[in-house]
């Protein structure tokens, strides 16, 4: 069971975490996200990423430095050019 901790009211249109839920860990994918059911990780503030999928047992990170994380589709994206780039999605 994936708990969400963020409230409805939440704005989170092209950010980051639009389409996921958060946990108390980080960020988490909800069952239809493109990274892929229990993917969990992390974005930074300056489009950094890593994150988990220990379904396939997956773990990836990129390191960017841009402000605001949100200006470029990097972070929203990587694990998700990366599971296709695997072949596992």
């Amino acid at each position: 069971m994936l708990l969400v901790y963020l409230d409805d009211s939440v704005v989170l249109k092209g950010t980051f975490v639009d389409g996921p839920g958060f946990g108390a860990g980080g960020r988490v994918s909800l069952p239809g996200n493109p990274g892929g059911p229990g993917t969990f990780g992390w974005g930074g503030a300056a489009g950094t990423i890593a994150f988990v999928n220990p379904h396939i047992g997956l773990r990836g990170a990129g390191y960017a430095q841009y402000m605001p994380p949100e200006s470029l589709e990097f972070q929203r994206r990587l694990p998700e050019v990366m599971l296709k780039d695997l072949a596992l999605a």
